[in-house]
């Protein structure tokens, strides 16, 4: 575009010379033309058009980590010259000659709320929805809400779409087998939330289950669309270019988990927090000696806790159907044969030996709720444990020893300033929503009525409730949860009451991630900001990858052998009954006699796919 706009500036520039002749001074010709410098750089600055605007400016990265001694730190791209040959156009002749199109045209000021109509079906509707079950926790599930037609926001939220919802509920713990059934028989609904589909989405699409919305989104979802272009997250929510299912995400990437260490302790000992390895394992041992917890370090029988090291390679999880893909540069292997998971398990095999983890965390799930895990910080038997900044304040509602304090931590590192180049950096979250063919002959009121959760009056429940009851609009048009919520009758805190208030967690939708801050303390805050300042996940293999069947059927048999014999082989590393150092590479080769290699493979081949695309 620039050198189309630069061949008519010096066309427009031919004309007017011969047209004003040899009149024009030296001084004149040579002179600057601010016009000119003026729209270059707002040609440069400009937000492109509707199509391919990106998202709007994101959060600034984390500071990286200073490149170690044998990494040069990458150069500068040159910056072009200008062309000195063209002589500057005058200002109303480059006004005049704006090329015409949509690419030409102003891009709203604010695409966000642009798109925020939400014109309601003409005609009253039903929409189906096949989907798990609703569950309340705690003191909510006395509230008898099992459907969404129990709840008060739903009322709204028929009157806003003209649509009505039918919903077939599945309990959780028999979901899979349940929606495998339910696919086989073929009497579909609408839209599935939290589905997915075997061989992929695109493989759903051939077998004529997922209905594929790309012709549709753009007219038919506009709210969705614009908030995904604002979001910068296309790429992840479709599928080589293609809209085959409707995805959850927020307006911010917040790094919500971390690990938390008893800082009152590290105060005892005149210790700092641990970063490295070898510090944490000198913390842990100090803590041990000097007041006796029963296990320091909180781990489960999964042998990969989220979070706890792992910043260069995945560890592999015991019990999950993943080999610990990574990527770095586009190139993909598994954490499982790699030296670095090796070396991680030779630290927790040194931490079982010391009595450093529970003897038995083969039989410890990980359950934040459990009574367990509960007993074990509250009775002072761990030292360094998982936790969330949402629930932090909680966990000094509790009856804990006198002086307890805790404070947020990172790592273990390899080295300070080592940022975690596995974990996700992403506004997506895991809520989908497949739209099937059944949707077919009322497509656009069943994807008007998914717009809806998109626009702002469906934010607006989605996050806060009922108006009026909930939350009120200050005079800046501001929602403000009302006192029904900030002092409800359960005594919870508000993230926690919502729960029964509005949708968000059981819907999809578009979160506001800040919607309850003001219930954070100072030291939340703090642990946010310490858990964020490592994300890094320039490791992060995307979620989205899409491969044909029979590709993907390969590495689903080949995976399920794979993860057999690494559950078996992982746990008697970190236990001792197995010799990391003698028996490694036997593992190994049973690792790629059962296919590891082809499971990369593939992957690769997915990953290669996706950027082409």
């Amino acid at each position: 575009m620039k050198h189309r706009i630069i061949a008519i500036l010096l066309a427009l520039l031919l004309c007017l010379t011969l047209l004003a002749g040899c009149s024009k001074t030296e001084s004149a010709a040579t002179e600057p033309a601010p016009a000119q410098t003026d729209a270059a750089a707002a040609s440069e600055e400009a937000p492109a058009s509707a199509e391919t605007q990106p998202a709007a400016a994101a959060e600034p990265a984390p500071e990286a980590a200073p490149a170690p001694d044998d990494e040069a730190a990458p150069a500068a791209e040159p910056v072009a010259e200008p062309t000195p040959a063209a002589e500057p156009a005058p200002e109303e002749a480059l006004a005049a000659e704006q090329p015409e199109g949509p690419a030409a045209e102003p891009a709203p000021e604010t695409t966000a709320y642009d798109y925020t109509y939400y014109p309601a079906a003409e005609e009253p509707d039903t929409i189906s929805m096949y989907c798990p079950e609703i569950n309340m926790m705690g003191p909510l599930g006395e509230l008898g809400l099992d459907e969404y037609s129990d709840f008060d926001f739903w009322p709204v939220v028929e009157e806003a779409t003209n649509m009505h919802l039918e919903a077939i509920y599945v309990p959780f713990f028999s979901w899979s087998e349940n929606y495998q059934l339910w696919i086989a028989a073929g009497e579909w609904t609408d839209v599935v939330r939290g589905g997915t589909y075997n061989g992929g989405l695109e493989q759903g699409v051939e077998d004529d289950f997922v209905l594929d919305l790309t012709d549709y989104v753009q007219d038919l979802m506009p709210n969705y669309y614009h908030r995904l272009l604002d979001s910068g997250c296309m790429d992840e929510v479709t599928t080589a270019g293609r809209f085959l299912q409707v995805c959850c995400f927020s307006d911010e990437n917040v790094a919500s988990r971390g690990w938390l260490i008893r800082q009152d302790w590290l105060d005892g000992l005149g210790l700092d927090a641990p970063e490295t390895w070898d510090e944490y394992y000198d913390v842990l041992v100090g803590i041990r000696d000097a007041y006796h917890p029963e296990t320091p370090l909180y781990f489960t029988k999964s042998c990969a806790v989220e979070n706890f090291g792992g910043f260069d390679v995945p560890y592999y999880s015991v019990g999950e159907t993943s080999l610990a893909y990574f990527q770095k540069d586009g190139i993909v292997s598994s954490g499982l044969v790699t030296e670095e998971y090796r070396n991680y398990l030779r630290w927790m095999n040194r931490c079982y030996q010391e009595g450093l983890i529970s003897r038995d965390f083969m039989s410890v799930e990980y359950d934040p709720n459990a009574q367990k895990y509960t007993a074990d910080w509250t009775g002072g038997q761990l030292a360094v444990w998982y936790g969330g900044a949402r629930g932090y304040a909680d966990l000094l509602n509790y009856d804990v020893e006198e002086g307890f304090a805790m404070s947020p931590v990172i790592g273990p590192v390899d080295y300070h300033g080592q940022l975690n180049a596995n974990q996700k950096i992403s506004v997506v979250d895991d809520g989908t929503m497949l739209v099937t063919v059944a949707a077919s002959d009322h497509v656009e009121n069943v994807l008007n009525w998914i717009d809806y959760w998109y626009s702002d009056p469906g934010i607006l429940v989605f996050n806060y409730g009922v108006e009026g009851l909930d939350y009120t609009l200050d005079e800046n048009g501001q929602p403000q949860y009302t006192d029904s919520i900030l002092h409800n009758v359960f005594d919870l805190a508000p993230s926690q009451y919502l729960r029964c208030r509005c949708p968000n967690g059981f819907m999809i939708g578009y979160t506001l991630s800040h919607r309850t801050d003001f219930e954070y303390t100072d030291e939340q805050l703090s642990a946010l900001s310490v858990w964020d300042s490592v994300v890094d996940g320039s490791h992060v293999i995307p979620g989205n990858l899409s491969m044909d069947s029979e590709l993907n059927s390969e590495q689903n048999i080949l995976t399920s052998d794979l993860c057999t014999l690494s559950d078996e082989w992982i746990a008697k590393f970190i236990i001792g009954d197995r010799d990391l150092e003698t028996e490694w590479d036997t593992y190994q080769e049973l690792l790629r006699n059962n296919g590891i290699d082809r499971c990369v493979e593939i992957e690769q081949i997915a990953l290669d796919a996706y950027n082409a695309n």
